[in-house]
């Protein structure tokens, strides 16, 4: 049933992040930079007075500048600067070496292009020099089905004659096998077989070995002997090991991807922020991610930026779509402040620093490899410079500008050199790394036309600052042609750009907390519809189960509980371990183990593993001493102040704190978004207003003695029924003939008519409620009463009416054309008035729930402007299909009444104008005076019936009004 949230902002559409426009990249030939030669005439003798007077005023005036330039830093006597541009280049890899920090921004774009001439697929059909291992394969993929035939066919014979036969060729079902170098020997008086196989590669030997029981399965090189107890199921592929790279760009393979993609496909990742290299946990920063996609006709972009100042995070999102699961709308374009106590209330979260500063770690090494990578580049001469590319503008600053390629006869020793040298370094946190597959394709000729190919597809340009040498634009641009048999790509290309941008290069990192913005709490508030009030209830809650648990971890690991809460942010390796039976039982068996491996020379491999099983007994912190048992200890959400703890000998404790707790949204509140800001009655009811004690058991001492107090015995605590607000001391508030207890555990208010919202429902074992529905062969309904039949307008000639007239049984429904409830119902509606056909009429009223479905209002409005028509019931039955189809939109809306064969100017006029709004007012002002409170909402012949109920429940109410 769907309940009315809080007034959530409407949605807009957001359109694709545009490309940021990019400098033209060039490419051209190497050329040497010419050398430069002087000519003139030679000067003459007989030079007069008045040429020597000049001359020596000039030497004094070049003594002058040069002095000054020296002291001001002129040229040439700059230190920033250059003349040449190859010295420039050649000196840009150690430039990049000296980069401690900088602000980067990075875009990465893929999108469908017109092909560009001269551009053609690149197709791999194979590679011509493992043509040998790819048949190698194939024969022992034959082994294994042959293995696995032979072996069923032999335990079928022994399950008919039992026995094994005395040679294969007695099993006339086998046939023809792929390979004829089988060795059967039975043992039929041990119920046994041996089946020799010799394979070719060394990978059918794993999965034969990996497959195989270790006492039935034995090889001797590559000869593998089965037995009767070996495994049956063997994982093998009858192709060679292939690198991903390989495999996309063999023929058919990269079709398939393409095949998922539209001809006007666009996707663009923007990333930017500050780099600090040597930053510490505490350091400020920045970071921006944003993007877009465009489908054909669907677009969508996100825009999300965060700064870190001291130990506070700010964060705002500037563009995200609108989603029928997630409307960010209430907090788009505010920052929001997060700060470590609202992390915490989401409970324990111990990794957190172990996973910002691991985080952070690799954010330095990465920087530190990149640096390196480029590095080596230059020096194994891999990148090859065009230095003929004109020098350009950007920003007002001149930057030198080089088209680099590379020389794919160096590719290859420049991998193996640099990937050891990354791994000796950064083990596996290398961003290169060898992979030994790979290596064996990158050292064919197949590879290097396969180089020669993203060569002459690639554009790599590199912008240097002329003053300071570093650089400030890297561009990468790869043309990706789509096979032949690509229909809707064959005049098409997808290119692939990214373009990295630097500025701020090792200056200081300055990052400013911003002015505005809204506390955590508040853009919780804002995004869930919670009230205030119950999201510090639900912070409260989880901040103590974050403590509790961490007291749990502690005691688990130490045996003891910590003097003070403060020892909880004490790092594992700080804190002295237990020791248990078990854990002594092992130490006393490694200890022997590690004697019998020195008696008899074991090999290490083996210790190894005998000394990683203990962990299995250990508690998982054991792994990361590191990390404490909680980061910090969150304060009370109430008072601000730290929670009052004790330790209570050493196996238990005592914590107080405070709780407010929130009140029930009843009927009398119908405008409240029940559904989304409602208090969870079970959750509630655990604890008790003001102080409570929290022990190693008990989450609340008080709330546990609460709940056993039930002054009338009706099964139903007092405690619950003050939260219900009915009588404590009658078993029946409302007098309907149903204990309090039976009507909340069956969904139904027991202080009146109506029934509960689900967060309401009674779980007596207060575990997380779940939705009871009466029993249809046992429930009765009550009777309408007095009590509990609700007040509504009386049915006229002006409300919409299907069925007979003057039908005995009248149904109501307060309705809603963009609730999924709703649409459910009708069917079950439909249902009701072709069984009951003249007995039963259906009257539709409007409650459009406009706070949690935008278009019901419109959608309503729309009905009652093809009531003008006389088309009310057609239009009602297509809303509700566009509904269920999930294409309830304004533009279906009015394609509906031109399907209608409505006259749609008129029909246009009268929904766009708004002129039904107010018909539309008067049915939902009446649902609300009537107890409406969420959709469907029934009164059948004044009984109140709400949520889509099942058919079998609606027609006992039926049935029952028909015998009155």
């Amino acid at each position: 049933m769907d309940q009315q949230p809080m007034p959530v902002p409407g949605r807009e559409p957001v359109p694709i992040m545009p490309t940021p426009a990019q400098q033209p990249v060039q490419s051209s030939k190497i050329t040497a930079m010419p050398e430069q030669t002087w000519t003139g005439e030679q000067g003459r003798g007989g030079i007069g007075k008045k040429l020597l007077i000049i001359g020596a005023v000039i030497i004094l005036a070049g003594a002058g500048y040069a002095a000054a330039a020296y002291f001001t830093k002129l040229w040439p006597f700059q230190t920033s600067g250059f003349i040449d541009k190859q010295l420039v280049f050649a000196g840009l890899f150690g430039k990049i070496q000296e980069i401690n920090s900088a602000t980067y921004a990075s875009t990465l774009s893929v999108k469908a292009d017109a092909r560009e001439a001269g551009a053609t697929p690149l197709t791999l059909s194979s590679f011509p020099e493992f043509q040998a291992e790819e048949q190698m394969y194939e024969r022992d993929a034959n082994r294994f089905r042959d293995v696995n035939r032979i072996q069923g066919e032999l335990r079928t014979y022994r399950d008919r004659y039992s026995s094994y036969p005395a040679r294969l060729a007695d099993i006339a079902a086998l046939g023809m096998l792929s390979v004829a170098e089988y060795t059967y020997v039975p043992d039929t008086p041990r119920q046994q077989y041996a089946l020799t196989v010799t394979f070719e590669t060394d990978e059918a030997l794993k999965a034969a070995q990996l497959t195989g029981n270790k006492n039935a399965t034995s090889t001797t090189g590559k000869t593998v002997t089965f037995t009767a107890g070996s495994g049956t199921y063997f994982y093998f592929s009858a192709k060679p090991p292939r690198p991903n790279w390989v495999s996309f760009f063999e023929q058919g393979e990269a079709t398939n991807y393409f095949d998922f993609l539209p001809a006007d496909f666009a996707v663009q990742v923007n990333v930017g922020g500050t780099s600090q290299r040597n930053a510490d946990a505490k350091a400020d920063a920045s970071f921006t991610l944003g993007g877009g996609v465009a489908f054909g006709d669907f677009t969508a972009a996100a825009n999300v930026e965060v700064r870190k100042k001291g130990d506070v995070w700010y964060g705002i999102i500037t563009k995200f779509p609108s989603l029928f699961f997630m409307d960010l709308a209430s907090i788009k374009n505010t920052w929001v402040q997060i700060t470590r106590e609202d992390l915490l209330s989401y409970g324990q979260l111990p990794e957190i620093a172990s996973f910002v500063g691991d985080k952070q770690e690799k954010n330095r090494n990465a920087l530190e490899q990149i640096q390196t990578i480029f590095k080596s580049m230059g020096d194994e001469k891999v990148l090859v410079p065009d230095f003929s590319l004109p020098d350009e503008v950007v920003a007002e600053v001149p930057m030198y500008a080089y088209a680099v390629s590379y020389d794919e006869n160096r590719v290859v020793g420049w991998y193996e050199k640099l990937s050891g040298e990354l791994k000796n370094k950064y083990g596996d946190d290398a961003l290169i790394k060898l992979d030994e597959t790979s290596l064996k394709y990158m050292k064919t000729a197949s590879f290097q036309q396969f180089l020669s190919y993203i060569k002459n597809n690639t554009v790599f340009k590199i912008l240097v600052d002329k003053k300071t040498g570093y650089p400030s634009q890297f561009s990468y641009r790869f043309r990706l042609v789509p096979a032949a048999n690509v229909a809707k790509f064959k005049d098409k290309q997808v290119t692939v750009e990214v373009v990295t941008n630097l500025t701020d290069v090792n200056q200081p990192v300055v990052v400013e907390a911003p002015k505005d913005f809204m506390t955590f709490e508040e853009a919780q508030v804002a995004l869930t519809g919670v009230t205030p009030e119950l999201y510090r209830f639900n912070t409260q809650v989880s901040r103590i189960a974050a403590i509790r648990q961490a007291l749990s971890y502690y005691y688990n690991y130490t045996g003891i509980y910590p003097a003070t809460l403060d020892d909880l942010t004490k790092k594992r390796g700080e804190v002295t371990k237990k020791t248990t039976f078990m854990r002594s039982l092992w130490n006393g068996y490694i200890a022997f183990g590690d004697s019998v491996q020195k008696l008899f020379g074991l090999r290490k491999a083996q210790a190894q593993v005998s000394l990683d099983f203990p962990n299995s007994f250990d508690n998982y912190w054991d792994l990361h001493p590191e990390i404490p048992f909680i980061v910090s200890v969150p304060k009370d959400i109430y008072s601000g102040n730290p929670y009052e703890y004790a330790q209570s000998g050493t196996g238990d404790y005592t914590l107080r704190y405070t709780m407010h707790l929130p009140k029930r949204i009843t009927n009398d509140d119908p405008e409240s978004a029940r559904a989304r800001s409602g208090p969870d009655m079970d959750n509630v009811l655990l604890y008790v207003e003001g102080q409570n004690t929290a022990n190693a058991k008990t989450l609340s001492v008080e709330g546990s003695a609460s709940l056993k107090v039930d002054t009338d015995s009706d099964g139903l605590p007092d405690t619950a029924e003050a939260y219900y607000g009915s009588d404590a001391r009658a078993a029946d508030t409302d007098h309907d003939g149903y204990s309090d207890l039976e009507e909340a555990k069956n969904g139904y208010d027991p202080a009146g008519p109506g029934q509960l919202p689900y967060n309401d429902r009674w779980s007596s074992q207060l575990q997380p409620p779940t939705v009871q529905q009466p029993n249809a062969s046992t429930y009765t309904p009550p009777i309408p009463t007095e009590s509990n039949a609700l007040k509504i307008r009386a049915v006229t000639t002006s409300d919409h009416i299907r069925g007979t007239q003057s039908a005995q049984v009248t149904l109501i429904q307060y309705s809603d054309f963009q609730c999924p409830f709703c649409t459910r119902f009708k069917t079950t509606l439909d249902q009701v008035l072709k069984d009951y056909a003249g007995k039963v009429r259906l009257v539709y009223r409007h409650f459009p729930l406009r706070s949690i479905h935008p278009l019901a209002q419109k959608a309503a409005e729309a009905s009652e402007c093809a009531a003008d028509q006389g088309k009310f019931w057609d239009m009602h039955d297509e809303l509700f299909a566009l509904n269920d189809g999930g294409s309830l939109t304004l533009d279906a809306i009015k394609k509906t009444a031109g399907d209608l064969k409505l006259d749609t100017t008129k029909f246009n006029a009268c929904l766009d104008g708004g002129t039904k709004a107010a018909i539309v007012e008067v049915d939902y002002q009446d649902g609300l005076a009537g107890g409406v409170n969420g959709t469907p909402a029934t009164f059948i012949n004044g009984q109140y019936v709400a949520g889509a109920l099942p058919y079998e429940q609606i027609k006992m109410v039926i049935d029952q009004q028909l015998e009155l």
